[in-house]
This record gives structure tokens, C-alpha cells and sequence, in this order.
């Protein structure tokens, strides 16, 4: 009797690993490419939305939050002049980008950061806002934020 049922049981676990397998990559498909936004890493962010670098701006740290994630971003000037427009022309296109790949992605906090101007290597808080997928399902992203970004999020300056 023992040797009949081994062969059901080996059958039963190999379904069940195939059942496992098959339902981990449904999950990956609708949770929005390579990591899910449970795992945002800043390896996979800066992907996204480029890596901030000398004179190029871009991600510099990633943080999970309570409700969704902090994306502190260096944002290089060239002109220290208008930097609510600057911001928005820069990080519209790279925040649609970052919704579009993360499906699952809901609540970030963007802290930007500008380079001081006595000491270009170093970096002072400029500004922070929040972006929620709701936010980002209404808006229509053509031209909206590069001019008004900061009429659609609430901004603190920091």
C-alpha cells in the first residue's frame, strides 16, 4: 500500500509547485515589471527614473514609508532662477514613467534637493510634494506639470 501511494503523493506536490510557480509570475505581471512595488530597490528606481550623478540629476536615495516610499531626488540647475518650472519639466516625465512601470506603486513622497550655489557639491532640501496614483490617474500628462506640477501636488519648501 505504501508504494501505491507515492506516486500520488509525488504528483500532488508537483502540482502544487506548479500551481505556486504559475500564481508568482500572474502576481509579477500585474505588480508592474521586474520588482514589484513592494520591493522597489534603488538599483531598480533609478532604472526608472535615472541615477542623480555630478552634474545629472536624478534618484539619490529610496526609503519604504508607512504608506508608500520617499524618493529623495537631486535635481542640478543650470540657471538658479524659476526652480518650481524647472522641477516640474524634470520630474514629470520620470514620475509618469515611474507609475507606468510600477501598476501596483501608490503613495511617494518626493524630497528634491538643489545643489547650493556657494558650494556646488553640495546639496540643500529645496522642496517635498506627494504623488498618489489617484493623483496620477487624473492628470493629463502631456503638458500639465512641467508648468504646474506644484499646483496639483501639495508642496512644502523645505
Amino acid at each position: 500500500m505504501k508504494s501505491a501511494m507515492k506516486p500520488w503523493f509525488r504528483l500532488g506536490v508537483a502540482a502544487m509547485i506548479v500551481l505556486a510557480a504559475m500564481s508568482i509570475s500572474a502576481c509579477k505581471g500585474k505588480m508592474g515589471g521586474p520588482a514589484s512595488a513592494e520591493t522597489l530597490s534603488l538599483e531598480a528606481l533609478t532604472k526608472v527614473m535615472g541615477k542623480a550623478e555630478g552634474q545629472i540629476s536624478g534618484v539619490h536615495e529610496v526609503s519604504k514609508t508607512a504608506d508608500g516610499y520617499e524618493i529623495n531626488y537631486h535635481l542640478y540647475l543650470s540657471e538658479q532662477s524659476d526652480f518650481d518650472q524647472v522641477i516640474g519639466t524634470d520630474l514629470a516625465p520620470r514620475i509618469e514613467k515611474l507609475y507606468k512601470t510600477y501598476d501596483a506603486l501608490d503613495k511617494v513622497t518626493f524630497s528634491v534637493e538643489t545643489p547650493d550655489p556657494s558650494n556646488t557639491a553640495e546639496w540643500r532640501p529645496y522642496c517635498a510634494f506627494d504623488m498618489t496614483r489617484q493623483i496620477y490617474k487624473q492628470l493629463n500628462w502631456t503638458n500639465l506639470l512641467a508648468r504646474d506640477l506644484f499646483k496639483v501636488c501639495k508642496v512644502s519648501y523645505r
